[in-house]
């Protein structure tokens, strides 16, 4: 299983994800919110595991930048989770001490939250 946050921004996206024992296992990959990005985001998930059953996405909902990258994952087939990106931040924030650069606090937060999500259920 593995476990994916995305940083989402006007002209890019910050990718980084953890595996189920959080290791992680990419620490940032970075691609253009066009459909060329996408393109590679979809060739970089199919390196991952070629079952979308087997990825879980969780992003921040900052409006009308994210309805493209939910909507062409959905429709890949793969599980995706918008959050609220103030919760996100106060989430990453509670998980240690130490000050972080935020987009790295922000995929961390999320990838821990689905991580500590799926253990729960």
């Amino acid at each position: 299983m593995f476990y994916i946050g995305i940083d989402i921004a006007k002209t890019k996206h910050d990718l980084a994800c953890i595996n189920e024992t959080e290791e992680t296992v990419i620490t940032n990959f970075r691609f253009a919110n066009s459909y060329q990005g996408f393109h590679q985001l979809k060739l970089k998930l199919k390196q991952l595991s070629p079952i979308t059953q087997d990825i879980h996405i969780a992003l921040e909902s900052t409006g009308h930048y994210n309805y493209n990258i939910v909507a062409f994952l959905r429709e890949l087939g793969y599980t995706v989770f918008a959050y609220n990106p103030f919760i996100i931040k106060q989430f990453a924030k509670s998980q240690s001490l130490r000050k972080t650069k935020t987009d790295k606090l922000v995929n961390y937060g999320l990838m821990l939250l689905l991580n500590i999500i799926r253990q729960i259920k």
